[in-house]
């Protein structure tokens, strides 16, 4: 593809069968700019004894997302949300949904929405599959 101008953002290339990657596959992809990965070697990099560097450890009062209202009372404007508040929303989900590992949500909803994040969120939590629309 990037031979004939598409895919020019693509920089890296991750595969998940390991034995696809070989010297001869690394090298035709860095001629074109690519680095190919092995899907294996990926998921150790964020390991503790692959990385160094530790994490800091997030606590609840930490936002790792924003919600962004649709400015149905005013101008639209991004909400932060917690850890413990989209925990506490997920756990309130928990009585109605009851997803078991072998259910799938159906997302439908553009992601800032904070009901889709909340449910993305509980869906991952107790092992269930998500569909995106």
């Amino acid at each position: 593809m990037k031979d004939k101008g598409f895919a020019k953002t693509v920089n890296y290339l991750v595969c998940f069968d390991s034995e696809m990657v070989d010297s001869k596959a690394e090298e035709e992809c860095r001629a074109k700019g690519i680095k190919l990965l092995r899907y294996d070697t990926v998921m150790g990099t964020g390991r503790d004894d692959q990385n160094p560097d530790k994490w800091e450890r997030c606590g609840p009062e930490d936002c790792p997302i924003f919600s962004y209202t649709s400015g149905t009372t005013g101008d639209s404007k991004g909400v932060k949300l917690s850890h413990k508040n989209i925990l506490a929303s997920a756990y309130t989900i928990i009585p109605h949904a009851q997803l078991t590992t072998e259910e799938s949500m159906i997302s439908y909803l553009p992601y800032p929405h904070s009901f889709e994040q909340v449910m993305t969120f509980y869906t991952v939590c107790v092992g269930s599959k998500i569909g995106y629309y």
